[in-house]
């Protein structure tokens, strides 16, 4: 770990992080990199949202806002690229539409998960389950305020099986995501 006034340089054993609370603009920057050419330093950089929004939730009590920098206006070197909120990211990903950045001469379609791969839960990707294929529903077992859950089959296994009351809210989504996670 580096310091220095307003920034720290975080490493793991696949990547480094740089994160520099920018005072001029009122938040705190995180630039990722992998060691190697072809290294994803995804898990690292979702680890630290994680560990900054814990902290951030517990000393501003929820008053923060997550922004998203176009990744195209940051390859053009922009100093003041467009950014996108938390909530338009959630809401591409449950329209499964593309965000659109026109703050230079050209437009950018970017889809979410190129733009925040933690919010589009890239990681799982290859993961899916088909829900009429690969699952037999059972009887419910309990529900709480966001879902339901049933007991079922996947792969000749019992397992739990939840199923959100309403998947196209944003904040059942981040809480899911949440959950996911652990």
């Amino acid at each position: 770990v580096q310091c220095w006034m307003y920034g720290v340089v975080l490493e793991d054993e696949d990547s480094y992080a740089f994160i520099y609370d920018n005072r001029e603009k009122n938040r705190i920057e995180i630039t990722t990199r992998g060691k190697q050419k072809n290294q994803n330093p995804y898990l690292f950089f979702c680890s630290i949202v994680d560990i900054i929004e814990a902290v951030l939730e517990v000393e501003l009590k929820g008053n923060f806002e997550q922004l998203f920098p176009c990744p195209a206006c940051l390859q053009m070197q922009r100093s003041d690229p467009k950014v996108f909120s938390l909530h338009e990211c959630e809401n591409a990903i449950v329209d499964d539409s593309l965000l659109i950045c026109n703050e230079t001469q050209y437009i950018h379609r970017l889809p979410c998960y190129y733009l925040a791969p933690d919010i589009a839960m890239i990681e799982f990707d290859s993961k899916q389950i088909n829900f009429e294929e690969d699952l037999q529903l059972g009887g419910m077992i309990g529900e709480g305020a966001f879902a339901i859950v049933y007991k079922g089959n996947y792969n000749y296994e019992t397992v739990a099986i939840k199923i959100l009351r309403d998947h196209d809210d944003p904040s059942i989504q981040s809480e899911f995501r949440a959950e996911v996670r652990v």
